[in-house]
């Protein structure tokens, strides 16, 4: 750890010595809020900077970025995995990444990744992390910057439980009163609502408001109150069916676990708790709406009304697609596939369905485009012990059909030519029952 933090010292020092900062962050909920702590350090600085959201390094941003009057570069959540590109800029770059790297030296001018310092980039820091290690390197008055990161933490899921870096942003937090820790249910809001909505746990058998109530009223809960202000014995009962319910339809163990812990309330941000800024910021992201979730992240009020409507929207389409995701699946000896109809929700319905429905197998998300096929591919944290590495199958496995992928151990992605997938899915299937020990034929 003292070496990563002394890494993100040395780009705090490159980063307060120029005139001028362009910032360049992946357009997930990790990434954006990368780019706001920083952005917020830089400003209390009067650093003035430039800051753009995109989907991935290329040789195109490469060319624009070279035309513009850039003295210092810096890459969020990506860079790692694309040194050809990043050798292209002629600028001084920094890159910080949390995804495993291709390069540690010699690319760029400083890169910043935990996998070089022995700290796990999937699990204990996000990109959001070593933003905030920076942000606190520049001045240790940005502790509050803490609340931030934590929500790109809980976007890319390692907040079950936290650990790492991600813990000591959160004991920062505390110790300055930017976020403050209550136990509870992961939910937030009305709990008949709460509950309707949910996708994180998914319940298959509350979908319809009626069911809730009949629920509530059978458990004696009342109906109107926010569901983090029951009483004791209320969360308790309440815990408990749904906790017997998640268990009857397939969920893991840690699901079902995870449901109950840590609420992490933030006082300095645009709502009340850290998952809800995630929530925001990634319907923001469905919309292409990159420049209001950065707004967001970047404590701005005025656009929340706005963000909340899209989470509505983008809640209802994925819990519609999930609503019948066990008659689409199509199984494989080792994966299961699913085609969805919405690109943006393609990766949300694969992570629940694997942690909440069908959780022996990865899932891969298939969107179907004119001339490619978008891929999501997600497992959980049963299927890592048995060896899974979706990054390594993705990429290989994209590779071979002329397209591309990777991403993290569990969670993963590929871009693939529209009449390769039969290629790639047997490809796929047989290096993941390598992987998973299924040798049977």
């Amino acid at each position: 750890m003292k070496e990563l933090v002394k890494k993100a010292n040395e780009v705090a020092n490159a980063l307060v010595s120029t005139d001028f900062v362009r910032v360049i962050s992946h357009k997930d909920a990790d990434g954006i809020t990368s780019a706001a702590t920083l952005c917020t350090a830089l400003k209390r600085e009067k650093i003035p900077f430039h800051a753009t959201i995109v989907s991935r390094p290329s040789t195109e941003l490469a060319g624009k970025l070279n035309e513009e009057e850039n003295e210092t570069i810096i890459f969020f959540d990506m860079g790692s995995g694309q040194p050809d590109v990043i050798k292209e800029i002629d600028k001084k770059v920094l890159v910080v990444d949390h995804h495993p790297p291709e390069y540690k030296d010699g690319v760029s001018h400083l890169h910043l990744n935990p996998h070089h310092h022995g700290v796990d980039g999937a699990s204990e820091v996000s990109a959001a992390g070593l933003s905030y290690l920076i942000a606190r390197e520049i001045n240790n008055k940005n502790k509050d910057l803490s609340c931030i990161a934590l929500a790109g933490a809980i976007g890319d899921r390692q907040h079950l439980p936290l650990i790492g870096v991600n813990s000591e942003l959160v004991n920062d937090g505390v110790e300055v009163g930017a976020i403050e820790i209550e136990e509870g249910l992961r939910l937030y809001g009305e709990t008949t609502k709460a509950l309707q909505t949910s996708t994180d746990p998914y319940f298959k058998n509350l979908r319809n408001i009626e069911n809730i109530e009949q629920l509530l009223n059978r458990l004696d809960i009342p109906i109107e109150k926010d569901i983090n202000e029951l009483t004791k014995k209320h969360k308790t009962k309440l815990i408990k069916t749904l906790s017997l319910m998640l268990l009857k339809q397939g969920a893991t163990a840690k699901t079902i676990t995870s449901m109950v812990g840590e609420i992490y309330r933030i006082n300095r941000g645009p709502v009340k708790y850290a998952t809800e800024l995630t929530s925001l910021i990634n319907a923001c992201t469905r919309k292409e709406k990159y420049g209001m979730a950065l707004s967001i992240a970047l404590n701005d009020k005025k656009h929340v009304t706005d963000a909340q409507e899209y989470e509505k929207e983008f809640n209802q389409k994925i819990l519609d697609e999930l609503y019948s995701v066990e008659e689409k699946i199509n199984e494989y000896r080792c994966v299961n596939t699913i085609d969805v109809e919405t690109k943006s929700i393609k990766g949300a319905v694969a992570s629940i369905a694997v942690n909440c429905l069908i959780p022996e197998k990865p899932l891969l998300s298939l969107y179907k485009g004119t001339d490619e096929i978008k891929i999501s591919a997600r497992g959980n944290e049963d299927l890592i012990k048995k060896g899974l590495n979706l990054s390594k199958a993705m990429s290989v496995s994209a590779d071979i059909v002329g397209g591309r992928g990777g991403g993290h151990n569990i969670a993963s992605g590929a871009s693939i030519p529209i009449d390769s997938l039969n290629i790639f899915l047997d490809k796929i299937n047989e290096i993941l029952c390598d992987q998973l020990g299924d040798t049977n034929e």
